[in-house]
């Protein structure tokens, strides 16, 4: 995991250094992804050695660095182009299903629904710890490091395309389609609030909730069932509420999870673990 990491920070010095509209903090940005390359050897070289605490947070770096690499892309989503790929996201959508599925779903919109549909969405901030902390339990560590192997690595590549193909999203740039408020209840209100605060302007293509949340489901199928089957509800949930809420277009979803499905697969060959249920 360690390689995979150092490999993606590496990825985005040479983007940032290269790329053709640099912010004015982007030397900052180089150096904090080369400190965290040196933590990371650092630590994997005396990972014998290290404290319980300082054990701990090495062993959880892949679900908590998650935030991390995730809000260090702002204002660096257009360093390797100045084109918005939602049109051809959109013509895409609208080619497979016909219409907007955003703007379709609208016609169902009601309060209690949305509270609903909205409690997937909410989840994808838990669904990493809710499979990770009970594998971490364990005495045999190896199906906690897979999962959150696999969990981080659903995650990278998702960040990798968003440099490539940016896209604000239907929310973002098509608010003229848009005719019914999305209102609901507490979750909605707290949902919109770290939407409108923490998203990424460009990071619609694919879907890392959808990437992550898949990757999180089929590690949860193979070692801890209990957990498999309220991702059963919430995974779906989630997947639907991307589109449902104009976050994502369809075909970002469909693209997180096949992101999700090859990053198991790759991390099951590169760690092997036996099924422990």
């Amino acid at each position: 995991m360690d390689t995979i990491t150092i490999s993606y920070l590496l990825w985005v010095i040479i983007a940032i250094t290269l790329g053709k509209n640099k912010p004015s903090t982007w030397v900052w940005c180089v150096a904090l992804n080369i400190v965290a390359i040196v933590l990371i050897i650092v630590a994997a070289l005396n990972r014998d050695r290290l404290s319980k605490p300082l054990r701990i947070i090495y062993n959880w770096y892949p679900i908590w660095g998650i935030g991390i690499v995730f809000e260090m892309l702002h204002g660096y989503i257009q360093i390797l182009t100045d084109r918005w790929y939602d049109p051809v996201f959109l013509a895409a959508d609208v080619r497979l299903f016909g219409t907007i599925p955003s703007a379709f779903f609208e016609q169902f919109y009601s309060k209690p629904l949305n509270e609903l549909i909205m409690l997937g969405y909410f989840s994808y901030y838990f669904l990493p710890y809710m499979i990770a902390v009970p594998l971490y339990r364990r005495i045999d560590k190896r199906a906690f490091h897979q999962t959150v192997a696999a969990v981080f690595l659903s995650f990278l590549p998702c960040l990798v395309l968003f440099l490539i193909f940016p896209a604000q999203s239907p929310r973002l740039y098509y608010t003229h389609f848009r005719s019914v408020p999305f209102e609901g209840y507490v979750i909605t209100a707290i949902e919109h609030r770290l939407v409108s605060f923490g998203g990424l302007l460009g990071g619609a293509f694919p879907s890392s909730h959808c990437a992550v949340a898949v990757a999180a489901l089929l590690q949860a199928w193979r070692h801890h069932r209990k957990v498999f089957y309220l991702f059963l509800f919430l995974v779906p949930l989630l997947s639907f509420a991307t589109v449902y809420g104009w976050y994502h277009y369809a075909v970002d979803v469909f693209a997180g999870w096949v992101i999700g499905v090859f990053a198991v697969r790759i991390v099951r060959f590169i760690y092997p673990c036996a099924h422990t249920r």
